[in-house]
């Protein structure tokens, strides 16, 4: 996810508006599949979820942090739950997770990274929100094995 040119930075632009409205709690990640995307997660819903690349991503003794606050959660809502998470088909549930954020939401992470709506996918199959750069960092769909996936659709 770097770009060739070490000073190099997209423009801050985002395709994810405030005014439109997404409801971020689900009780199950499942796996959708798009051309060219391949299969990445999406909700109980079908609506994609992201991750942040500047966000810390869950490894070993070290945990998942959200960079993601105030405007930002605006534009990128945060995939919350208020129990555990459930693993649809294609989803390894031991992927799965959470973290508790400062309010004390329950954010949903997958491969130890927390997961976000763009707020411009209103319905399921949109994917408005790939291969965003703006302020806080690029913005992602994620595969089944938690890798994100590269490239624009």
């Amino acid at each position: 996810m770097t770009a060739v040119g070490a000073d190099f930075r997209p423009p801050a632009t985002s395709r994810c508006r405030k005014e439109s409205h997404v409801s971020n709690v689900a009780k199950s990640v499942w796996v959708s599949e798009k051309e060219p995307f391949g299969q990445y997660l999406v909700d109980d819903e079908g609506k994609s979820l992201y991750m942040l690349e500047t966000d810390t991503q869950a490894t070993g003794s070290t945990e998942a942090v959200s960079v993601c606050s105030g405007e930002c959660v605006e534009e990128w809502p945060l995939l919350t739950t208020t129990g555990e998470p459930e693993a649809g088909d294609g989803v390894d549930a031991s992927m799965l997770g959470t973290i508790a954020r400062d309010d004390g939401t329950m954010q949903v992470t997958y491969s130890g990274w927390p997961l976000y709506y763009c707020h411009d996918d209103q319905t399921s199959g949109g994917t408005g929100g790939q291969d965003v750069h703006d302020d806080w960092g690029g913005w992602y769909l994620l595969a089944p094995s938690g890798e994100p996936i590269e490239g624009e659709g």
